[in-house]
């Protein structure tokens, strides 16, 4: 009788923890495939980075030697890999998108969308960086951080071109 109580209670719990492990597991193992992706295409551009971020299907990032900015979105349908000359950009600014929810008697916004557009010195076309788009992840991961993080990072890099294109 209580071999049998124990073997249910095993069972049982077993039950509970393996989905949830199994989760875990497969949502690292897409993580690491991600990683090195972005890796391995990272290697073959031959850029070495003094900053950069990786987040759940993103990663961006500066080589200050080749003053590059390279932003990498990871999609089942397709890669995007954008490399922009940091020479080129005369600015950066933040574009969100937000959709206001009455929740409990008080307003409360929501994020939709959350982009870092550069604007160029030359005729080029600008350039918008999704960093959160509601519908690919419902999630967020502190975006607005790294988006102000990376407009910084940017724009003073973008000063030091201006400064040096001045003298």
């Amino acid at each position: 009788m209580k071999l049998s109580e124990n073997v249910m209670t095993l069972l049982i719990t077993l039950l509970g923890i393996l989905p949830f492990a199994w989760f875990v597991y497969i949502g690292k193992k897409a993580s690491l495939k991600n990683k090195k992706a972005i890796k391995d295409l990272l290697k073959r551009e031959h850029m070495k980075f003094n900053e950069s971020e990786f987040w759940n299907h993103n990663f961006i990032g500066i080589d200050e030697t080749t003053k590059t900015l390279m932003f990498v979105k990871l999609n089942a349908i397709e890669n995007k890999v954008l490399k922009m000359d940091l020479n080129d950009v005369k600015s950066c600014q933040i574009l969100k998108d937000t959709k206001e929810h009455k929740r409990d008697k008080k307003m409360e916004s929501e994020l939709q969308t959350l982009n870092l557009e550069l604007l160029f010195d030359s005729k080029k076309p600008n350039i918008i960086l999704c960093f959160y788009d509601i519908a690919d992840n419902l999630s967020e991961d502190f975006e607005m951080k790294r988006a102000e993080k990376w407009k910084a990072l940017i724009q003073q890099a973008a000063t030091k071109n201006f400064n040096k294109k001045a003298a």
